[in-house]
């Protein structure tokens, strides 16, 4: 899924202080482009920034507790630097060419992630990505957009719902670490119907 004081410089190279981010992110316009590796710190702090805020009612506190920046980066490098097929695709959002939400797709068309740090949700970087997911759909020729919800988790299945996404009726049940159960439920977005550019899309908080 927001104000600070601090300098910018400190920021960089360390996710962590993100909690003393000012609002200079807002002076360059932002935007969304693919991954590279020197994005993988980011990627793996913003996860678990946002997760520990995101599910804070979905989740155990000590699974939440427990999330490891790095070893999530390192999670995320096979899918940044050796995609399996021209449709998998990692994209960043960027305000001030600093690193604040990311976002991937599978060669199904399956969004597996979408997260924006916490300090920056409701700033329009979940549409953005949304809406690079949408174009890049459309170029590898997929025909739609897919993604899963946790039942519990409201503000994150408001907010597909705004961005054009609706149910397909899919369900499934997964167990976390802890091993409780989480139900899910699919929601779907036809590519031609642009998903991101929905008028209701800024009510986001991812």
């Amino acid at each position: 899924p927001a104000n600070r004081g601090g300098s910018s410089t400190s920021l960089v190279g360390n996710p962590a202080s993100r909690d003393t981010m000012t609002t200079v992110s807002e002076q360059l316009p932002p935007r969304v482009r693919p991954a590279g590796s020197a994005d993988l710190t980011w990627i793996g702090a913003i996860q678990a920034r946002a997760w520990r805020r995101n599910y804070a009612t979905v989740l155990p506190a000590d699974v939440l507790a427990a999330l490891d920046p790095a070893s999530l980066a390192e999670q995320w490098r096979p899918a940044v630097l050796t995609s399996p097929s021209s449709a998998h695709i990692v994209f960043v959002a960027l305000a001030d060419d600093l690193v604040l939400g990311f976002t991937a797709l599978d060669g199904d068309g399956e969004i597996v992630a979408l997260e924006v740090d916490p300090l920056h949700q409701r700033q329009g970087h979940g549409s953005r990505l949304v809406a690079a997911l949408a174009d890049h759909g459309r170029e590898q020729s997929l025909a739609a957009l897919s993604v899963w919800c946790p039942l519990a988790d409201e503000a994150r299945r408001t907010f597909f719902v705004s961005a054009g996404f609706g149910p397909s009726g899919g369900v499934r049940d997964l167990t976390d670490a802890s091993g409780r159960t989480v139900r899910e439920a699919q929601l779907v977005a036809a590519l031609d119907d642009e998903p991101g550019d929905h008028p209701d899309a800024s009510r986001e908080t991812t």
